[in-house]
């Protein structure tokens, strides 16, 4: 799949310009650059919440599945029902639902509204929904932040687990330490100066 002369603008002015990249399946994509440098809005192109843009993108229609961990909840109700309202439309298997409840030590606090969660434990239910959702591609964006240190870890691992699988791919943005600690094939995409590793 790729991405061709993407241009992205914002309140007319330009965050990205001629951004072009091609990605294969059973990598960790880490879109990298200061704050402003365009790492969310490349995300929400390709998530298509944002559909202002100049480019085109080829061949990310072969996911019929993709989650991402970055739209937001109805705080008004608990995070369980948030929970199945996303995934209404999945055959969602409860065993790794509760497993993924368990792994965040969201049990005793799934069924509160989610606005009377903390940044931590959104973050972790937006995690648990992504996961839950056994997409083919999975879209992060800073799932790292708010995180405790097992929480990170767990985060981690699920990482792992999941790009072993045949076709899964990730593209997010996050810090590259928390990116090698998954020991997995990953490729930098510097959106100031594009580098590659893995």
């Amino acid at each position: 799949m790729e991405i061709q002369n993407l241009n992205i603008s914002f309140n007319c002015r330009r965050i990205i310009t001629a951004f072009s990249y091609s990605f294969e399946p059973n990598y960790i994509y880490l879109l990298s650059g200061s704050n402003g440098s365009g790492k969310t809005s490349i995300l929400n192109v390709i998530a298509g919440v944002n559909t202002k843009y100049d480019g085109e993108l080829t061949g990310f229609d072969i996911y019929k599945k993709f989650s991402v961990d970055f739209l937001g909840f109805d705080k008004r109700i608990s995070g369980i029902k948030n929970i199945k309202a996303l995934l209404m439309k999945e055959k969602t298997d409860m065993q790794f639902l509760d497993s993924l409840i368990l792994a965040f030590e969201m049990e005793k606090h799934i069924c509160k509204s989610v606005g009377r969660m903390s940044y931590g434990m959104q973050k972790k239910l937006s995690l648990i929904a992504s996961f839950a959702a056994k997409p083919d591609l999975l879209l992060l964006d800073e799932p790292y932040n708010g995180l405790d240190k097992k929480s990170q870890s767990v985060l981690s691992n699920l990482l792992h687990e999941f790009i072993l699988q045949p076709g899964k791919t990730v593209i997010m943005a996050s810090h590259f330490e928390n990116v090698q600690a998954i020991n997995e094939q990953y490729k930098i995409i510097n959106l100031e100066k594009e580098v590659e590793n893995g």
